[in-house]
């Protein structure tokens, strides 16, 4: 059997440029600080149990932390972090509200950092 092997030739210019800029995007979404991180976590999680309607304190008890712990961590403290294992705990309400809650904030930020480095400002 002979193994065909196929070349893709280029496309048309602007699907590399395309491609270039997608490139350029992925590489500042993958280059995040870890403390920005955790306070873009924190944020995700603190809007989410707002929209699932669950307090911190019931958030503390159903996750069993003591609540001062979970609001520094929510406010990305660097020597805390919220561990999946104690976010499973939360109800499914929270999860429903938390992967677009953290996909708009990573958006935002990303955006924001992109503005930043064209010189461009914007408005929050």
């Amino acid at each position: 059997m002979a193994l065909l092997v196929h070349v893709h030739q280029p496309g048309p210019l602007w699907v590399q440029i395309v491609c270039a800029v997608l490139f350029l995007i992925a590489l500042r979404c993958s280059v995040m600080d870890l403390a920005d991180l955790e306070r873009t976590l924190g944020q995700a999680v603190r809007d989410a149990l707002m929209l699932a309607r669950i307090t911190e304190e019931q958030a503390a008890d159903l996750m069993r932390m003591d609540a001062s712990t979970l609001r520094k961590c929510l406010r990305g403290d660097p020597r805390l972090q919220l561990g999946l294992a104690r976010l499973m705990r939360l109800p499914f309400a929270f999860w429903l509200h938390l992967t677009p809650v953290l996909m708009y904030l990573v958006a935002k930020r990303n955006v924001e950092q992109i503005a930043h480095d064209l010189g461009l400002k914007v408005k929050s």
